[in-house]
């Protein structure tokens, strides 16, 4: 996933120079049952969970996530996206 502002749709400069969050990305950390939490936010969800944190801007942004060789539960729409939480001002 990529973080752009609105609107210019450049990279979100932030604190950490995460622009974006991926499987090439170092250091995130998993759940026992291989779950991946993203934490997208303006302020940081706390230290121990920075390594999965994709900083946001606190006006409207837009996140594009791109799904490369997806699976076919991706490609016919039976798997989502999770939404984000409502009164988030991602567009």
């Amino acid at each position: 996933m990529t973080m752009y502002t609105i609107p210019d749709r450049f990279l979100f400069a932030n604190s950490l120079n995460r622009y974006s969050i991926g499987d090439r990305t170092k250091g995130l950390q998993y759940g026992k049952d291989g779950s991946l939490t993203i934490y997208v936010s303006n302020a940081s969800p706390g230290k121990d969970k920075e390594s999965n944190w994709l900083p946001a801007p606190a006006t409207k942004c837009s996140l594009v996530a791109r799904g490369l060789w997806a699976e076919q539960a991706a490609m016919t729409g039976q798997w989502k996206l999770p939404p984000l939480p409502a009164g988030h001002p991602l567009k």
